[in-house]
This record gives structure tokens, sequence and C-alpha cells, in this order.
């Protein structure tokens, strides 16, 4: 886990959505360390075939202003 977090920022989130349809993480998950948790924490629970198949990283601030305060 240590190598996933050297590859996290500190401030960094991650935010789930499972549609409806698939498990996801009800909150926003927030710190670099609760972030890489939670990521070996799902892959162990088989939620990618025990491999984290994609992230995507959105930066339009437009898309974001919901999840800022």
């Amino acid at each position: 886990m240590l190598a996933l977090t050297q590859l996290l920022a500190s401030d960094g989130r991650v935010v789930t959505d499972g549609g409806g349809k698939v498990a996801a993480a009800l909150n926003t998950i927030d710190g670099v360390d609760r972030a890489a948790r939670f990521l070996v924490g799902a892959a162990r629970k088989g939620w990618r075939d025990d491999r984290i198949r994609a992230l995507y990283k959105v930066r339009n601030p437009e898309k974001l202003r919901h999840l800022n305060g």
C-alpha cells in the first residue's frame, strides 16, 4: 500500500459511482490514507477483478464545483 500512497496526492479524493447497479462508496473518500485503503479494499473484494482497471481524473472545475465544502 505504501507504493499506492506515494502515487496519490495528500489531498486526493476518491468518488465512486455505481449508478445504482453495482456496489460503490456512499460518500467521497478524502485523504491519501483513506483513499489508498479504499482502493486496496475494493480490489480485494473483487469490485474490479482484484485489479484496478481504470482511474478517471476529472479536472474541469465546473464538474467539481458541487464537491467543494
